[in-house]
């Protein structure tokens, strides 16, 4: 929006008070919001703990963590022998004894040694989406090291969910991902710049709200535009004070294309007919993960579709100011909800 006045000071004036107002988020209260009684546990400095691993000791840990440990052995790190029987047990001691083991999780208690100040954003970022989504019960977090496999995960907790979060995969700059394996898509240096601590709550966040997200059985490139708008919606007020780049997980020079720019990309959707599109392999290209746009300009970043989405989502939510997130995201005619928003493109 340009407003032109005779006087550059209060022109000055008026746009830092109007900037201020538009871009201010007000934080509801949540010291009164029950959180219950979830946990944040180290299973990796656990384990590490009790190496070498007998029988006995792992009994103990087996017991304590049924199910990440069932999860965990089964799944993410599979060792030979059955679980908790002396051979798995002696190959676990191995395992985490193995000079690479080693290394890394040396490099995750750099990083890591004290989860002090995540503890607290992760307990910030819970009593915020408990506020907004009273009846969840919150999960628990385990923090473990997967040799660089996976990034987060859910499984079913018992009675609640839990969280697996692989501490390995966000060590940061420091940490060459792609040595590891240059011909792998999943350490391209687009992913890998975000392996890092400003996106861990955030991840962990991520990966809670889109378990909570229906999958829909059939759907076009609009329901997956507005589906994805909608969990960045909710993600910007769960994580209130998380940067937009973190949020939309692009660098600030892409953030600020997207933003330029946003009236060129309606119309790229539009002009190519895509919005109704149903083939998942041109659907993919505007909201997966992908270092650019196909038909875009080369300084499109990927996911454009996705942040189209949230700025619809942001113009229909503005429009349903009282509309609690649940109604949000049992809102699934996306058509409707387009229609409703009346959203229009910003023009630069």
């Amino acid at each position: 929006m340009h407003i032109r006045k005779n006087h550059p000071w209060f022109l000055l004036l008026f746009i830092l008070i109007y900037s201020c107002r538009s871009d201010s988020t007000v934080i509801p209260d949540t010291s009164k919001v029950m959180t219950g009684n979830y946990q944040i546990v180290r299973y990796e400095k656990l384990l590490e703990d009790n190496i070498p691993i007998d029988t006995a000791k792992f009994q103990k840990i087996y017991e304590q963590y049924p199910y990440f440990t069932e999860i965990t052995f089964r799944n993410v790190i599979p060792l030979k022998g059955k679980i908790g029987s002396p051979e798995f047990c002696q190959n676990l001691s191995g395992y985490l004894q193995d000079s690479l083991i080693q290394e890394i999780y040396k490099k995750v208690e750099n990083e890591y040694g004290d989860l002090q100040s995540t503890s607290k954003e992760i307990d910030s970022a819970f009593r915020l989406y408990k506020y907004y989504f009273p009846t969840v019960v919150l999960p628990n977090v385990y923090t473990l090291i997967s040799e660089f496999s996976i990034q987060n995960f859910i499984f079913q907790d018992g009675k609640c969910d839990g969280v697996g979060v692989s501490l390995d995969m966000f060590l940061g700059k420091e940490f060459s991902y792609k040595l590891l394996d240059p011909k792998n898509p999943n350490f391209s240096d687009y992913l890998t710049r975000r392996f890092n601590k400003d996106h861990l709550v955030f991840k962990i966040m991520e990966t809670i709200v889109n378990d909570k997200m229906e999958s829909r059985m059939s759907y076009n490139l609009l329901d997956k535009m507005v589906d994805n708008g909608k969990k960045l919606y909710i993600l910007k007020k769960i994580l209130p004070t998380t940067s937009d780049t973190v949020i939309f997980e692009y660098t600030k020079e892409q953030l600020d294309w997207c933003q330029e720019n946003e009236l060129a990309m309606w119309a790229f959707f539009f002009d190519q007919k895509l919005f109704y599109e149903t083939s998942d392999i041109k659907i993919n290209k505007y909201v997966d993960e992908g270092p650019q746009s196909p038909g875009m300009p080369s300084d499109a970043p990927g996911r454009t579709g996705n942040y189209i989405g949230y700025q619809i989502v942001t113009s229909f939510m503005e429009k349903n100011p009282d509309m609690p997130l649940d109604s949000l995201l049992n809102y699934t005619d996306s058509q409707m909800l387009l229609e409703v928003s009346r959203y229009k493109p910003k023009r630069e």
